[in-house]
């Protein structure tokens, strides 16, 4: 039974299973370990606390809600593996009236149960396992004598696959989550275009506008409107009907170019057939002159068959004048949507041609009131040159008294002032319009149509001068040419200038220039206060002058609202002081944000008496739309300075951080009884602490530990001081409370420390075999002996504290395999997980368990622990620390048992091969299970690495692999001539916290986990990584 369950674990941590497979194989093997018994197997989705898949050999027994709930509860993190219920009456969690059911379907006391978790390391429950007798009417303790045997193999066998379980629940996260990236790209698309379309929409209307205002021929602009809204809408037809808005029925028609006669006559049909049942009143088709248009594009449809129309109706004045029909072959062509676009279009259109069928009615009929109803001026003179008729919004133009009869003189002079009177007798000549022509008149703009009104009856008889009033749209186009023109040089400010003082004195400059103002300032955030950067005519003091009665500044007052403040006539305001320095008829004071942050304020400001024109609400209008581009001018400048300065302290820093480095001993002792280690993690880019070695001859090793009070630079700078003072007086005659005792004094009396300085010093005598120490004031050190450690401490006061301190020395014998240790407080004081500390036991308990690695390797460990611990470390000191092993004959074992080297291409079929080469080394070199199941993940996921990352997936490149086994380690070497990657975002990948990794980084992450040692190198050419594992 133990080989069948064995060869279960091995199959399922081998294979990437689904849960439910996972979960059968796991009800097979209960079945097998309680073979007599009912088995109940609940699995549980956490994040709703409910249960998911359910298995059972018998009928299945319904877990009660609570004790589902107790069991997902997130903050129960100490549910048991399992649970032996003896008696469910006093159980705390029976469910009493199931208990009942349960007694009365089995007609047994049903008492008892055993509940086995499916349970991780973290406390996370995937589910849980309910095991019973009472079909047989037996107790489990009575049925199964071995009852505690069966339930340690149950407990083992979970325990060997919940990573397999783990492992599929990671698998389908990152499938949720890749499937969210995808649906948000989507929408983000989505949202795209139709962004996009509303942009083409709104284009459209204004250029559709612009274009219908500036024409009088009602095909020109049935032609357009036809076109644009092409633009927006991909039709097969768009057919614009006229109700005998000029005379007859028409029906302009436009399709693609290249549609035969057949199509276009299908096409129109269904128009007519559209148009026929849109009026209530009957249309003759006869009677309806039809005009067809072929645009610039060729539809692709070959089908017969209308499946999408929509017919909009053109209004003028609550009367449906036409209606515009859309066509389409395809089916559900026309959205929703896009109708809004096609009525704002026909309101246009409707709007266009009603205003054009006045006209005509008026050249036809001369009905005076309805030309005194047109919002535009008017102006009709008959053959004589007389005035005949004048609207009011002429008269108002003109400055004319339309009850007032007007001389041909008068008449002359007014077409000779708006520079009209050679195209007037131009068209009196030659009886043609002139359309569209320009004008100015009362500081207003115009564009004039000149028409002749020619009657069928009595032929030519006067002429119609009609105004439409530009002035506004050519002051839009102004401004939109003005704040182009400033973006464009803001723009090329943030492109060119890089320094802020140069940037702020042209972006002062400018926005005088703007404002057409002739002082101002610009304030930038220092702290918590505004202070000018740059002014023009403006310093502090006048600044400061111009304020509210409450003597806040008008800048204060911005500074408090974030909102832009303009005074047009500051003396006129009874809110503010008139006590200025210089007399001032405009102030303009506006905030500088980024990210809703104000950064800093621009102050403005117009001497009075100043020939400038009046400060209007589209000149802030220019003003708010390039602020925020000064705004990101000037905060880029700002970063960009703060990089420089960045870059400079980042460079002074590096360069200390190498003569710190230089401080520390670059070597180890060389010493044929001693293996030395050494651990040193600075809390900033330098630190404070300090150790050495001293070979004082060829049997004995002076070794010293010193933490320096304090991180970085000053510290950085003592410990300089330091290690000069150690190398003037350090003797091989001196024992460590001598040596202690003369540094006390020579430390005391320095001028450039002015720190205590605690500091251990011991001498190891590998061939006498003691350790002499002294303590100042410094962490004590300790000897690993067997499972016992020793502590080694003198209690003396740290270094610099009083000139003749006395300092206590002792000695201790040294024994084979000894492990001595010594170690900052830093290291104690390392939060690790749940923010505690790491801890004196902690960190005892640490060694204790790797004792069985060189010194070197141990602290390796201890690095790997802080760095790649589930929470964050948070390093708030210097952390350094030694290892020495003693041993009389050094017996380290490192006889080579096996060499063999194995060259794999780079694809995924070839894991599997590794992963047999590594199991038949394994079983030739007696290498323990876990051991060889630890190489197998980590060189595979190597293996893996190298594939996706170094080779990019091409499966043609080669991996070469070295094996080398010794009589207690396995060293194994991989490498590979893909692209070079860095050891520096490797460590950054797996010193990340666990529950951010993802990908690769997850990968490193177990590598590093799995392995005692590791070593990456990469060159152009080729990578490099080495990995080592001890065997037990």
């Amino acid at each position: 039974m133990l080989n069948r369950i064995e060869e279960s674990i091995n199959q399922i941590n081998i294979n990437l299973f689904s849960e439910e497979t996972i979960i059968k194989e796991l009800f097979r093997i209960f079945k097998l370990i309680f073979s007599k018994s009912s088995i109940n197997i609940y699995t549980f989705d956490t994040e709703r606390k409910k249960i998911g898949m359910t298995l059972s050999n018998n009928n299945l027994w319904p877990i009660p809600n609570n004790m589902t709930r107790w069991l997902t509860n997130p903050i129960n993190n100490s549910q048991p593996l399992y649970l032996h219920i003896k008696n469910r009456k006093k159980f705390i969690l029976t469910d009493f009236t199931q208990y009942k059911k349960d007694k009365t379907n089995y007609n047994y006391t049903c008492n008892d149960g055993l509940f086995m978790n499916i349970i991780n390391n973290e406390h996370v429950i995937f589910g849980t396992i309910f095991i019973h007798n009472w079909h047989t009417k037996e107790k489990l303790s009575s049925l199964y004598k071995n009852l505690d045997k069966k339930i340690e193999i149950s407990t083992h066998y979970i325990s060997q696959i919940i990573n397999a379980i783990e492992n599929y629940h990671i698998h389908k996260k990152i499938k949720t989550l890749l499937d969210d990236k995808t649906k948000l790209t989507q929408k983000i698309h989505k949202d795209e275009q139709s962004l996009n379309r509303r942009l083409i929409e709104l284009t459209t209307l204004y250029e559709t506008s612009n274009e219908l205002s500036h024409s009088l021929n009602h095909m020109e602009i049935i032609e357009k409107a036809s076109k644009n809204i092409n633009k927006v809408i991909n039709y097969d037809t768009c057919a614009i009907f006229l109700k005998k808005v000029f005379n007859n029925n028409e029906l302009f028609v436009t399709v693609g170019s290249n549609y035969n006669d057949s199509t276009i006559q299908v096409l129109t049909t269904e128009t007519l057939n559209a148009i026929d049942s849109f009026f209530s009143t009957e249309i003759n088709p006869s009677t309806i002159n039809i005009k067809i248009t072929k645009l610039n594009k060729k539809n692709i449809s070959q089908q017969k068959t209308i499946h999408s129309h929509a017919t909009v109706p053109l209004i003028f004045r609550d009367e449906i004048i036409g209606v515009i029909t859309l066509l389409s072959f395809k089916k559900l062509a026309f959205q929703t949507n896009e109708f809004q676009f096609v009525h704002t279009i026909s309101n246009n259109v409707a709007s266009t041609l009603g205003k054009i069928k006045i006209i005509r009615e008026l050249e036809k009929s001369k009905i005076y009131s309805v030309i005194q109803s047109i919002s535009e001026p008017i102006i009709i003179l008959d053959q004589k040159h007389n005035i005949n008729i004048i609207n009011t919004k002429a008269a108002q133009l003109l400055n004319i008294n339309n009850h007032k009869t007007i001389t041909q003189n008068k008449l002359i002079d007014l077409l000779k002032d708006l520079c009209l009177l050679n195209l007037y007798q131009k068209v009196q000549k030659t009886k043609q319009p002139i359309v569209n022509e320009h004008a100015t008149y009362n500081n207003k703009n115009f564009m004039v149509n000149i028409s002749p009104i020619i009657n069928k009856e009595y032929g030519y008889v006067g002429i119609i001068f009609l105004f439409r009033d530009t002035t506004e749209i050519q002051q839009m186009d102004r401004i939109k040419s003005q704040r182009l023109e400033a973006i464009s040089k803001v723009n090329l400010m943030i492109k060119s200038i890089q320094n802020l003082d140069n940037l702020l004195e042209v972006l002062m400059e400018f926005l005088l220039n703007t404002t057409a103002c002739n002082m101002g300032s610009i304030q930038l955030k220092k702290k918590d206060s505004f202070i000018t950067a740059v002014h023009l005519n403006f310093p502090e003091k006048i600044r400061r002058s111009y304020r509210y009665k409450n003597r806040k500044t008008i800048s204060e007052e911005v500074e408090k609202t974030k909102k832009l403040i303009l005074i047009d006539n500051y003396f006129s305001s009874p809110k503010l002081d008139p006590n200025v320095k210089i007399l001032i008829e405009l102030y303009l004071c506006i905030p500088i944000i980024i990210n809703n942050n104000l950064i800093g304020i621009i102050n403005l400001a117009r001497k009075y008496g100043t020939s400038a024109s009046t400060f209007t609400k589209e000149d802030i209008d220019t003003l708010l739309t390039i602020t925020p581009l000064v705004a990101t001018s000037i905060h880029n400048s700002m970063l960009y300075k703060e990089k420089l300065e960045k870059e400079k302290l980042d460079q002074e820093l590096k360069v200390a951080s190498e003569i710190h480095n230089n401080l520390l001993p670059k070597n180890l002792p060389n010493n044929p009884k001693l293996l030395f280690g050494t651990l040193n993690i600075p809390a900033q880019k330098i630190g404070g602490d300090f150790y050495d070695f001293m070979e004082l001859d060829k049997h004995r090793t002076g070794i010293i530990i010193a933490d320096i009070v304090g991180k970085g630079i000053p510290a950085g700078l003592y410990m300089a001081v330091l290690k000069s003072i150690i190398n003037r007086n350090i003797h091989a005659s001196q024992s460590p409370k001598e040596t202690i005792k003369q540094l006390n004094k020579t430390i005391y009396n320095d001028p450039v420390i002015n720190k205590f300085i605690p500091l251990f010093y011991g001498i190891i005598d590998s061939k006498n075999k003691r350790f002499t120490y002294s303590n100042a004031g410094h962490e004590p050190g300790y000897i690993l002996r067997t499972k016992k450690f020793i502590k080694l401490d003198t209690k003396g006061f740290p270094l610099a504290g009083y000139e003749n301190q006395t300092f206590v020395e002792k000695e201790i014998k040294i024994e084979d395999n000894d492990l001595l240790f010594f170690f900052t407080d830093g290291l104690l004081e390392t939060k690790i997980a749940n923010n505690t500390s790491i801890g004196l036991n902690g960190v005892k308990s640490f060694i204790q368990k790797n004792q069985k690695f060189p010194p070197q390797t141990i602290l390796n460990k201890i690095k790997n622990y802080l760095t790649g611990t589930k929470n964050k470390t948070i390093k708030k000191d210097d952390i350094t620390a030694i290892a020495c092993k003693f041993n009389q004959k050094l017996t380290y074992k490192n006889q080579l048992i096996l060499k063999k080297n194995i060259k794999t291409l780079s694809s995924v079929s070839e894991i599997k091969t590794i992963r047999k080469e590594i199991e038949l080394i394994c079983q030739s070199s007696n290498i323990t299970n876990k051991v060889k199941l630890d190489l197998q993940l980590a060189v595979n996921e190597a293996q893996a690495n190298i594939i996706e990352h170094a080779y990019l997936g091409d499966p043609t490149k080669y991996i070469y692999f070295n094996f080398l086994i010794y009589q207690d380690k396995l060293e194994i070497t991989i490498k590979d001539n893909g692209v070079p990657l860095k050891s520096d975002s490797i460590e950054k990948k797996i010193s990340n916290n666990l529950e951010e990794l993802e990908g690769s980084g997850l990968g490193l992450f177990l590598i590093y986990n799995l392995m005692d040692e590791i070593n990456f190198t990469s060159t152009k050419t080729e990578n490099k990584l080495k990995l080592v594992k001890y065997n037990p």
